[in-house]
């Protein structure tokens, strides 16, 4: 019998990541729930507790499966509990894993190009030859985020429980709740060039930041000017932004789905808050630019996302904008979207972390 969950997570355990994880939910279904946040550069302090998990306990295990964090599977696999892996909040990929690893090595030196190589070739040993037991439990969205199953220790004897993308949660809150449309156009910011993933995660970017926001405001004059939109900033949740970017615009953080909830535009890169915009039926522009394009990664994310939505990327660098074309919303698209990776016709109508204490309470 289950009755205590342990979640594993490198980021640092406040407020959002609790409403994230669904403690208080898990915790009013009767489990013992706490957080252990994982260090890389010091695995010890968290491998001594996962080692002393019992057969009553399910690790939530949203650490990536890595050369780097072998240790942590291999801890679980030596302690007496069962285990899951989320592929739930998945995204399109853009590139494929061995053309991305090709793409990275030319831009790194030799001492990066060894470990990632090493980290390439990694996947393709079998877990139990190091030491890994393959997940109990994989949590996924939409159909299409099964195929991430992938990225970590799995097999044919890991249970798939159909949820859906955290962010739903967030929409069966806000659906109900009285609002109105208001003259407003939301960017949603992915804190480039700045996010601490493009440091900590060797995310390849070179995009200079005086450029960028030059680009991103001078699109945004251009839509306040044609379409009589005011352009609000739904600031990334990591961000922190020292100085003013957004040319004196309204910068909101913690309230992304209301704001797209009740604008008439979405404007967007390739940000996961996507799945509002598609949830609540609002047309996208992709803002893309010739600098973001050559990107190795972003670039074609950017395309990506577009073509998921029924749309090309418009490119922050030219003139020839075509409104009445990206004011449209093509449902066909966006019907195929959420049932990919957002949620399927056939997982339950109820909350991410509900869905789950429902299975484990059977387990």
């Amino acid at each position: 019998m289950i009755d205590k969950i342990v979640f594993l997570t490198r980021g640092s355990i406040d407020e959002r990541i609790r409403e994230k994880f669904g403690i208080e939910t898990l915790r009013a279904e009767g489990f013992d729930v706490r957080a252990i946040q994982i260090i890389l550069d010091d695995l010890e302090p968290a491998l001594s507790e996962i080692r002393r998990l019992s057969s009553d306990t399910f690790v939530m295990n949203f650490v990536d499966y890595s050369l780097k964090t072998c240790p942590l599977y291999r801890g679980i696999a030596a302690s007496g509990a069962y285990y899951a892996v989320l592929v739930a909040n998945s995204l399109p990929s853009a590139i494929p894993r061995r053309k991305m690893l090709a793409q990275n090595l030319k831009k790194f030196g030799p001492k990066t190009t060894v470990r990632k190589l090493m980290n390439y070739w990694f996947f393709y040993i079998p877990p139990r030859w190091v030491g890994i037991r393959p997940a109990d439990l994989i949590l996924a969205g939409g159909e299409k985020t099964l195929h991430f199953r992938r990225r970590y220790p799995t097999d044919g004897n890991s249970e798939v429980l159909w949820v859906h993308a955290t962010d739903y949660d967030i929409y069966l809150k806000e659906k109900n709740v009285p609002s109105a449309e208001r003259p407003i156009a939301v960017f949603l910011d992915e804190y480039l060039p700045f996010h601490p993933d493009i440091q900590t995660l060797e995310v390849p970017f070179s995009i200079d930041p005086d450029k960028y926001y030059q680009l991103l405001n001078k699109f945004f004059d251009a839509v306040e000017r044609e379409l009589g939109l005011k352009v609000v900033i739904a600031a990334h949740p990591r961000s922190r932004y020292d100085g003013d970017y957004f040319a004196g615009r309204e910068c909101i953080k913690g309230e992304t789905a209301r704001l797209v909830k009740n604008s008439r535009l979405v404007l967007a890169h390739g940000s996961d808050a996507l799945n509002f915009a598609n949830l609540f039926r609002k047309p996208v522009i992709f803002l893309s630019s010739h600098d973001l394009d050559k990107e190795v990664y972003m670039g074609l994310f950017i395309r990506t996302m577009a073509r998921w939505f029924g749309k090309n990327p418009v490119f922050m660098d030219e003139d020839e904008i075509d409104w009445d074309r990206e004011l449209k919303v093509s449902i066909d698209h966006y019907e195929e979207y959420r049932r990919a990776y957002i949620k399927t016709n056939y997982s339950e109508e109820l909350p991410f972390w509900k869905i789950v204490a429902n299975r484990l309470k059977n387990w």
